[in-house]
């Protein structure tokens, strides 16, 4: 919990000794997973999601 000192006329409250409740992410694998989903170079290009970069060039393509 917090510990409540007293220093000179205000009360400061220390939060130095709290345990961590949640982990910290990977954040390098979080936006590799990202990039990976946005260009989908894994799967066929028949059988890809119309979302990411796929979804820009189906919208965009043919240009009539």
């Amino acid at each position: 919990m917090a510990v409540v000192k007293k220093a000179g006329v205000e009360d400061r409250t220390s939060f130095a000794k709290i345990r961590e409740i949640i982990g910290i992410p990977n954040l390098i694998e979080i936006q590799q997973r990202s990039y990976e989903q946005f260009l989908q170079t894994r799967t066929p290009p028949q059988e890809r999601e119309d979302s990411g970069l796929q979804g820009v060039f189906t919208s965009i393509f043919p240009i009539t």
